[in-house]
């Protein structure tokens, strides 16, 4: 199962990479260009990262959110998952 989850993660990553790579390359302002979990998830992301009370914690979380595409997270979490999918035995 997390096979599975880990190969469509890096695949949707790839491509809305390659969208976004080919998009910056034409100089084309779209979606894909500039997109973030931020933008996602529109004015909650900024009292959200306010309301912790570590700085250390509050500054990933802020790179996470405002500055991370979204292509590198969903790549990350592909990586993740085919990391998790290693160390669990398939039924």
């Amino acid at each position: 199962m997390f096979t599975r989850l880990g190969i469509y993660s890096l695949l949707i990553g790839f491509f809305i990479a390659i969208f976004s790579t080919i998009s910056k390359f034409m100089n084309q302002d779209n979606i894909w260009v500039n997109m973030t979990i931020a933008k996602l998830m529109g004015d909650k992301a900024s009292p959200m990262v306010e309301s912790i009370g570590n700085e250390s914690v509050q500054e990933l979380v802020r790179y996470f959110l405002f500055q991370l595409p979204v292509f590198g997270l969903i790549l990350g979490l592909g990586g993740l998952f085919f990391i998790i999918s290693f160390f669990m035995k398939e039924n």
